[in-house]
């Protein structure tokens, strides 16, 4: 089995080459934009007051900052690639997705009282992938010896003390696939 720093050892799946190229190519945009093609992506990329209706979909894919960039497509990379490989692309369609549409709903109810930028980049459809493969697949998490609901608490502190919508979304919703067995 291949480390998580070894990214050469597996081809990885097409799928995620491309939620990687996708991930890379609109957050390099955004650090290439300016004026009112940086306005435009806000408007459609992340999801605040002034957002459209577009971005309840898009703004999971509208990352503002480097770091979550990073490990979000770190994440896709190494357990996306092990999710798709073990229950295949419809599974994990339906886990980003329901990741997804739960952290629209609570980024809505936030923005309806909180005027501040809610959502924005992968986190919820990571979270979800990470919650639901915590409790389904806990071998992959051992880094170190450490149990992995360690590293879930850790990203539910992050997801609660830094008022990460996407982030409880994404972890409500995979929690829930798992529990459903789906």
């Amino acid at each position: 089995m291949p480390s998580v720093l070894n990214f050469q050892s597996v081809a990885r799946h097409g799928m995620i080459k491309q939620l990687v190229a996708l991930n890379t190519l609109v957050y390099g945009g955004y650090l290439l934009s300016n004026g009112p093609v940086g306005l435009m992506y806000k408007k459609y990329l992340t999801l605040d007051a002034s957002s459209s209706f577009l971005s309840l979909p898009l703004c999971h894919f509208g990352h503002t900052n480097p770091l979550m960039f990073l490990a979000n497509s770190a994440a896709l990379w190494t357990f996306g690639h092990r999710h798709i490989m073990k229950y295949g692309c419809s599974q994990f369609v339906m886990l980003w997705g329901a990741s997804a549409v739960a952290a629209s709903v609570l980024g809505v109810m936030d923005v309806r009282s909180n005027p501040n930028q809610v959502i924005a980049g992968g986190m919820a459809g990571t979270a979800g992938l990470l919650t639901y493969n915590a409790f389904a697949n806990p071998a992959w998490f051992k880094f170190g010896r450490v149990n992995p609901l360690v590293w879930l608490t850790l990203l539910g502190l992050y997801g609660a003390f830094g008022n990460d919508k996407a982030c409880v979304g994404g972890m409500g919703a995979g929690y829930l696939m798992f529990l459903m067995a789906l």
